[in-house]
């Protein structure tokens, strides 16, 4: 699983650096825009099939081709929360809404429950 999400985040990275040199259009950004995709439903297809809904609320870090995505999850509702550039930045803001919503919630990397102080 931890390589799993390591070819996540070097790709994202990839799409990033192929974006600044070549543009968002380029065929290259799309290609790895794709296999970025793939990467994520294997992911998610891992995580149905190892099932365990001990996290029915929680905040969500999930990688984007630009950045990160943070959002609330409720069952299958999700709020989106904010993007940001970086995963510090997404950490922080991720651990700051989890502890305004009257619960301390946890805070899911790739459905890795993460500590504020890691």
């Amino acid at each position: 699983m931890d390589e799993l999400r390591d070819k996540i985040e070097k790709t994202r990275q990839e799409i990033y650096r192929l974006s600044q040199k070549n543009g968002i259009n380029s065929p290259e950004v799309l290609e790895m825009s794709q296999i970025l995709d793939q990467l994520i439903n294997e992911n998610v297809n891992i995580l149905r099939t190892n099932k365990h809904d001990h996290h029915e609320r929680h905040i969500r870090i999930m990688p984007t081709g630009f950045g990160f995505s943070v959002t609330l999850q409720k069952g299958l509702q999700s709020v989106l929360i904010g993007f940001a550039d970086n995963f510090a930045a997404a950490k922080s803001m991720a651990f700051i809404a989890a502890k305004t919503k009257r619960a301390n919630l946890d805070v899911l990397y790739l459905e890795q429950k993460l500590k504020e102080d890691e």
